[in-house]
């Protein structure tokens, strides 16, 4: 089974609007789940990444600049965004027969 950060490569590369900040959310996910394989990242993983997120709040700077919190949360709409991007990245899997049909989705 292929680690989570090959399926993002694959997915990334299939996408053609990168705009909107969704490499950067997706790259969100790879550091989280960097050690793990795809077929390993379970709900309560995604959900404590979630929590995470919620915790961490909005970032400032990026595009070569260093990030920091800002102490302002994040919008409903945002953590909207990443859980989709993740769910994106597991329909590919999904699509590209890289996961069983059975694996649980987090959508």
């Amino acid at each position: 089974m292929l680690d989570f950060e090959s399926v993002v490569d694959g997915y990334a590369a299939t996408i053609t609007n990168t705009r909107g900040g969704l490499l950067g959310r997706l790259q969100y996910w790879c550091l989280r789940f960097d050690d793990k394989r795809i077929d390993e990242i379970s709900a309560a993983d995604v959900d404590a990444a979630v929590a995470d997120l919620l915790q961490r709040g909005k970032l400032q700077g990026g595009r070569g600049q260093p990030t920091v919190p800002t102490g302002q949360p994040l919008a409903p709409s945002t953590i909207d965004r990443y859980v989709g991007d993740l769910a994106g990245v597991f329909r590919y899997a999904r699509r590209m027969r890289l996961v069983p049909r059975d694996l649980p989705h987090y959508s």
